[in-house]
This record gives structure tokens, sequence and C-alpha cells, in this order.
């Protein structure tokens, strides 16, 4: 299951990247190699730059998860929250995953008989503003 959501992530850098390659042709051709190797040099310090604010809000999203009692490397939900942040890969709709499981779960039952993760999450809650309180 997570080889079919690092799928998917795959195919996304792969598009990504067929634009920027595409963009790039472009500007070679009604600029010049030298407007080209601007663009690249530009594209790469922007994608670098991306890339370091999102691993910074990654971390933020992970310590507000944690605040909330989300676990995001125990908590179902946190976990997706985590990998949609990161991926762009909803899990609960990925076939074999526990989100996907999950849902199918309560889509069946409507509703009714849903597992609670409240008292867990409560848990987690205090453990953590018990850290913080300690420094």
């Amino acid at each position: 299951a997570m080889k079919k959501a690092e799928e998917l992530k795959k195919k996304q850098a792969n598009e990504e990247f067929d634009k920027f390659m595409r963009k790039c042709i472009e500007i070679e051709e009604s600029e010049g190699k030298q407007a080209r190797a601007e663009y690249e040099k530009q594209y790469n310090i922007e994608k670098e730059k991306k890339e370091a604010q999102k691993a910074i809000d990654v971390e933020n999203l992970k310590r507000d998860l944690l605040d909330e009692g989300k676990d995001p490397n125990t908590d179902m939900e946190g976990e997706n929250e985590v990998w949609k942040f990161e991926h762009g890969v909803d899990l609960a709709k990925v076939a074999g995953t526990r989100q996907n499981e999950q849902m199918i779960r309560e889509f069946q039952s409507r509703g009714k008989d849903v597992q609670s993760f409240a008292s867990q999450r409560y848990i987690v809650k205090c453990q953590v503003a018990d850290l913080k309180a300690r420094g």
C-alpha cells in the first residue's frame, strides 16, 4: 500500500519535472541558452527554498498534531495528515493502508460503532503538556 503511495508521489514528481523541462525548452527557443541557464539556476534556488520551508512546516505540523493529542507516528489520522502534507497523498484513499481500512469500516457501519481514539489522544496530549512544562 505504501508502495502505491510512493508511486503516486513519483508520478507527481515526474509531471513537475516534465513541466519544468517544457518551460526550459520554451525559454531556450525564444531567448537563448543563457536565459535557459538563468531560469534553471533560479528554479533550483526556488526549489531548495521550498524544500527547506516544507521541512520546517512538516516539523510544525507534527508539533501541532502532538498538541492535539495525535501522535504523527502511531495515530492513523496524524500519520495521514503528515503524509498528505508531505507527499500530497491521502492514505485513506490508497487501498491496503490502515487509514483506508478504517475509512471502509466507518462507511460500512454508517457512523455507528465508530472507534474513538479520544482517550488515547487525551493521554498523548497530557504527556506533551507535561514535557512542555518540564522544559
